[in-house]
């Protein structure tokens, strides 16, 4: 009898020791389970905060494409606001310079006339009288080709 009892002591030690073990590996496992928990728990915050700091990044990106954007229009609408500025100087400039041109031909005109007149008055009979004629036959030429370039309106 003795031996059944330190046999059933034994045994219920042995029992008692596997408890022991099952308990302090089932403290090791909810340890465990909790600690992954906590881990996930972790890891969906730092999704969720990334996600969000994805959609910020994500605004804050289409909002800088939105100022760069209109930057953009801004420097093309002010190079077209030049451009038309330099035309509009160019084309004033260029009616003062054809306006002057055209002065020029009438004077140019006024000139033949007053060229003309003059070699059919002067008779060339002596050496001064040819060298005048052959100096207005010149200017008279010249003027006409003057008057043929620039010629803005009106009859040669």
């Amino acid at each position: 009898m003795e031996e059944e009892r330190d046999q059933a002591r034994a045994s219920l030690e042995e029992e008692r020791e596997k408890n022991r073990i099952l308990t302090a590996e089932g403290i090791r496992a909810s340890a465990r389970a909790e600690h992954l928990r906590k881990s996930r728990a972790r890891v969906k915050k730092r999704e969720l905060r990334l996600e969000s700091d994805v959609i910020r990044r994500k605004k804050e990106i289409a909002a800088l494409t939105k100022e760069v954007q209109e930057a953009q229009n801004h420097i093309v609408g002010c190079k077209i606001s030049n451009m038309v500025n330099s035309w509009e100087e160019y084309d004033d400039t260029l009616n003062d310079v054809l306006a002057e041109i055209g002065e020029g031909v009438g004077i140019a005109r006024e000139l033949k006339k007053q060229v003309e007149e003059v070699i059919g008055a002067v008779f060339p009979t002596s050496p001064c009288g040819q060298k005048l004629a052959e100096c207005m036959h010149n200017v008279l030429h010249n003027v006409h080709i003057l008057i043929l370039a620039f010629n803005v309106g009106g009859s040669p």
